[in-house]
């Protein structure tokens, strides 16, 4: 319909119905631009918020998994101490052995890292990072993400090492362990030490001493890990709050 009037105009030459004819069709096509962009915007808002939801839960989720392992290791830590005075004190047996022996169980309990969020691992391995669009958000996120790898690593090589020097302590302990007539195991544990060995052991003593440094390392790293996600759920927040 706009053709045929433009040609007819032509046909006429009339001049001013041209150029109004014209100016119709550019606005049209201005005005569909512009549509479509507060319509792409839109769904880009849409897409943002609920990647911000998400990363409030996984953020909260890594905050409770790091206040337990803090916890954690604080009873570790604890229970070390604890051993390192019963071997080093002239007592012939240990004042409280429930308490001896609930430490030497908790004294090389293994304590998990903390995990990425979900939602990072998602939108990095997609290359959709910038669906986040304030600048500075994002690279926090990122910053943040790295971090938190790098504590995970860290706690695994804390983990084997652990695990490598464990030998003198473990092979002074006596566990329990009964199974049932199919086979089922019933209980299983640690009942006690032998202390005397202990005592004549320096590896023993070295090997819990050592334990107890890489727990303190850990609860740096947790406490360390645990304000830079306080500082990113502040941020967050403040992203969702209106």
């Amino acid at each position: 319909m706009i053709l045929s009037r433009i040609t007819r105009a032509l046909r006429e030459q009339n001049w001013f119905a041209v150029a109004l004819e014209f100016v119709i069709v550019i606005a049209g096509v201005v005005i569909g631009f512009q549509v479509t962009e507060w319509n792409a915007d839109r769904i880009a808002r849409q897409d943002e918020a609920l990647i911000l939801t998400r990363l409030e839960t996984d953020y909260q989720e890594l905050s409770d998994r790091i206040d337990w392992a803090i916890e954690r290791n604080i009873a570790i830590f604890d229970a070390l101490s604890r051993l390192m005075d019963v071997i080093q004190s002239e007592e012939p047996q240990p004042a409280n052995p429930e308490q001896f022996r609930q430490d030497l169980d908790t004294a090389f309990t293994g304590v998990l890292g903390p995990l990425r969020s979900s939602t990072i691992v998602e939108l990095t391995s997609a290359g959709n990072m910038n669906l986040i669009r304030d600048d500075t958000l994002r690279a926090n996120l990122l910053v943040l993400d790295e971090s938190v790898q790098r504590t995970a690593s860290l706690f695994d090589i804390l983990d084997a090492g652990n695990r490598a020097i464990q030998a003198p302590f473990i092979s002074t302990i006596i566990f329990e362990n009964t199974i049932s007539a199919d086979g089922t195991p019933q209980t299983w544990g640690v009942i006690g030490a032998d202390l005397e060995t202990m005592r004549a052991n320096p590896a023993v003593l070295s090997t819990i001493s050592m334990r107890r440094r890489n727990i303190a390392f850990m609860l740096d790293w947790l406490h360390r890990l645990r304000q830079d996600v306080d500082a990113m759920q502040t941020q967050i927040e403040a992203e969702t709050t209106p």
